[in-house]
């Protein structure tokens, strides 16, 4: 087998084609640290609120990144009533996540400490 006959068979051109109907009850189950959520796509909406979000969190919960990142980092508290840490750099992440609309809201809150 030559190398473009291989190319061919490996990486086919396009996505895989399938049905309609498939396609619109198509729902998948993604694990996050809220429990496991279905996600289903609404193909005649312009757009969705969560976007891809229930997938990256599912990426950050299987290789634990998340859970590595509240770990290290050094952030304290000495008050009881003091949040945890995880839910203050959850909100951060979700800020940062949100683009610049959420960072302005961060930008607010930070200059005025």
């Amino acid at each position: 087998m030559d190398a473009k006959e291989l190319l061919k068979v490996v990486h086919p051109l396009g996505e895989e084609k399938t049905r309609g109907e498939e396609v619109e009850s198509a729902s998948v189950f993604v694990d996050t640290y809220g429990g496991r959520v279905q996600v289903q796509w609404d193909r005649e909406a312009a757009a969705t609120p969560l976007g891809q979000l229930p997938f990256f969190i599912d990426f950050l919960k299987t290789a634990e990144l998340f859970n590595l990142w509240v770990e290290e980092c050094p952030l304290m508290y000495g008050s009881n009533h003091a949040p945890e840490k995880v839910e203050v750099l959850g909100t951060l992440f979700f800020r940062c996540w949100r683009g610049i609309r959420g960072m302005r809201t961060l930008n607010r809150f930070v200059t005025t400490r």
